[in-house]
């Protein structure tokens, strides 16, 4: 028998699920509704800006920013259907967060929304081709749809940017196990 000849699509879906990015953190035991300002990702799109709102002039950035951290605080509370509408009220003031289009595609996950998961992941990798969290888990959701070459091809771009990519690495390995291609 060899090493590994008894991994099959169900384990690699317990692996991949256990491994979604950005799914690791311990919910609050209420979400905090607060509008907070934090860095920007330089990743993400240029500030419009929108008419002052005080003493300081707010951008439609900082409102997309802090109602995707409000979505955010709903996800980590188990809160996905909040969360996702959250997400999408950041996503119709900027459609070009990234961020968003990732966490919009866990609360998809979390819904049982496959479908609207992956167009989400593929989204968010329309408009940057190097998210590592949407190609990490866009190649988890092929794999658990058993799209082997698909997810390897996921995984592989993922670790031509971050070669060391622990996951990745091991999801890859599976994959060309399975498909018979033990030689790479």
């Amino acid at each position: 028998m060899v090493l590994g000849s008894h991994f099959k699509a169900p384990l690699f879906v317990a692996i991949a699920v256990s491994f979604l990015a950005g799914c690791n953190e311990a919910p609050p035991s209420k979400p905090d509704t607060s509008l907070r300002k934090v860095e920007e990702n330089p990743r993400e799109t240029p500030a419009r800006e929108v008419a002052p709102a005080g003493p300081a002039k707010l951008t439609v950035r900082d409102d997309a920013r802090a109602l995707y951290l409000r979505g955010c605080d709903y996800y980590k509370a188990h809160d996905y259907l909040t969360a996702q509408d959250e997400f999408q009220r950041a996503l119709l003031l900027d459609p070009n967060y990234t961020a968003a289009w990732n966490k919009i595609a866990l609360c998809y996950y979390a819904r049982h929304m496959y479908s609207d998961e992956i167009l989400a992941y593929k989204q968010c990798l329309a408009i940057d081709p190097e998210f590592e969290e949407a190609l990490l888990n866009l190649g988890h959701a092929e794999l658990a749809r058993d799209h082997l070459e698909e997810a390897a091809g996921l995984y592989s771009r993922l670790l031509k940017k971050n070669p060391t990519h622990p996951v990745a690495l091991f999801n890859l390995g599976l994959v060309h196990h399975d498909l018979g291609q033990l030689d790479r």
